[in-house]
């Protein structure tokens, strides 16, 4: 971007959102971003969620390309940005976090811009002759960053969601990390069937694949990430005994330190076909 004003946006989503490069980091109209993802009150939405907002005078802001605001503009870094996206009551909430975390972050850290135009360019090449080993790099090296983000996000206020509910010290806990098992080629999957058994969406698979360091590789023939199945339905089943179910209007199951994330099923159902 080189400080130069970038529009981003999603048809699909019908979302959009304004930013450019500060200082070298991404950083988005915070006013802009907080009223696409739905607050009635921009200005309190930002008061409320926002811990480290970066603030233009007049002239900077002019300069910079946000046009004549006589009071400037407020620019959001990724932290508050993902505050606004976790706490948004916008239903395509968590949509609008797979799309920054898997094609606006990326490519803004990998080539310094972003261009609908450049994106089709680039799925057409990678249907043609992608290297795989690449793309999926790139795709978790993005997604480790949003998780960080997010984890520092709950550290910051203070959500510890579990600590209401202190495991005995003389009990074992049971933690999301690899499992040794036997890694043959046999007993790795592609991470959207994963993600298909378990609900859980794909970024949100490989976010977890991350996450608890779990076997992993590319298979001859196979397009993508391949997880060891058992593996990951191990540490699926430890996240889920982990984390606060959602309540209220609350879509989100939260963990303490892998974030929060939604299942398209009730767990009772994921088990019963996993099992089967």
């Amino acid at each position: 971007m080189k400080n130069q004003l970038m529009t981003f946006s999603s048809e699909e989503l019908n979302f959009s959102m304004s930013g450019i490069l500060y200082e070298g980091k991404p950083a988005f109209d915070a006013v802009e971003l907080a009223k696409s993802l739905g607050y009635t009150n921009p200005a309190k939405a930002l008061k409320d969620h926002c811990k480290a907002l970066i603030k233009l005078d007049y002239n900077e802001s002019l300069e910079l390309g946000f046009g004549e605001k006589p009071r400037g503009t407020q620019l959001a870094g990724q932290a508050d940005l993902f505050r606004l996206i976790l706490r948004s009551q916008l239903p395509s909430a968590e949509r609008v976090q797979d799309w920054v975390c898997e094609d606006v972050l990326p490519s803004i850290m990998t080539t310094g811009t972003y261009s609908k135009e450049a994106s089709g360019v680039q799925s057409t090449q990678q249907e043609i002759s992608m290297n795989h080993d690449i793309l999926s790099l790139a795709r978790v090296v993005a997604e480790a960053t949003a998780s960080a983000t997010m984890k520092a996000v709950m550290e910051v206020s203070g959500a510890n969601l579990v600590a209401a509910s202190p495991v005995s010290s003389s009990l074992p806990q049971r933690r999301i990390s690899s499992t040794e098992f036997v890694n043959t080629d046999a007993e790795f999957v592609p991470v959207h069937k994963v993600s298909w058994e378990t609900s859980l969406s794909d970024p949100s698979c490989r976010r977890l694949v991350q996450f608890a360091n779990l076997p992993s590789r590319q298979l001859p023939g196979v397009r993508g990430l391949c997880v060891h199945r058992e593996s990951f339905i191990h540490a699926f089943q430890v996240l889920l005994e982990e984390s606060v179910r959602p309540s209220g209007k609350r879509k989100r199951w939260q963990h303490p330190e892998f974030g929060g994330f939604v299942l398209r099923k009730d767990p009772k159902e994921i088990f019963v076909e996993v099992e089967a």
